[in-house]
């Protein structure tokens, strides 16, 4: 009964850590924004030049 106590514990450990780990991970950007980004930074190189 014991061993059943300590598999309930770690299982209940195991379950907390991986929904912390997922609410607090930072989203990527959508692939639009990056795109934006990118080109922002190009057209000003080229007016500077």
């Amino acid at each position: 009964m014991i061993a059943y106590g300590c598999i309930g514990i770690l299982f209940l450990f195991v379950l907390i850590r991986t929904i912390l780990y997922y609410s607090h991970r930072k989203h990527p950007f959508p692939k639009e924004e990056i795109d934006r980004q990118v080109l922002s930074i190009i057209n000003d190189r080229r007016e500077r030049s």
